[in-house]
């Protein structure tokens, strides 16, 4: 019986460590998803300053090259903007996947959680009243 306890407190403890490393690499993916979205956020801005800032100057077909030029790199900014949005959705949707299993396969550990939070809560409010 200790010897079945124990081979189920070690699989526990394996996925414990397996959620932990997973989350630290979705962590480390989002990190590189908002830095990629700064980057062509910024790349769009340089762009549209450049594109202001040439305006005057332009004639006829380098007014048109740079309109042709500058839509590119909207059309760019907007389809890494939406690729980032789809990944972070996906990345919600498995966190919120994975704390749906954990509540349904550790029920008590999830209330006593939402017990303690809403103490601490509750204390906090208390206090500055």
């Amino acid at each position: 019986m200790s010897k079945t306890l124990n081979i189920a407190n070690q699989n526990t403890e394996i996925e414990q460590l397996t959620q932990t490393k997973t989350s630290k690499a979705r962590n480390i993916q989002a990190t590189k998803i908002r830095r990629t979205l700064a980057q062509e956020f910024q790349n769009f801005l340089a762009d549209a300053e450049r594109l202001f800032a040439s305006l005057t100057s332009l004639s006829g077909s380098e007014l048109e090259a740079a309109k042709a030029e500058f839509s590119e790199r909207l059309t760019a900014a907007k389809n890494a903007a939406e690729e980032i949005g789809e990944s972070l959705a996906q990345q919600t949707r498995e966190k919120l996947a994975a704390t749906d299993a954990y509540v349904h396969e550790q029920p008590w550990k999830a209330i006593g959680a939402g017990t303690a939070v809403g103490l601490l809560l509750g204390l906090a409010l208390a206090r500055r009243n």
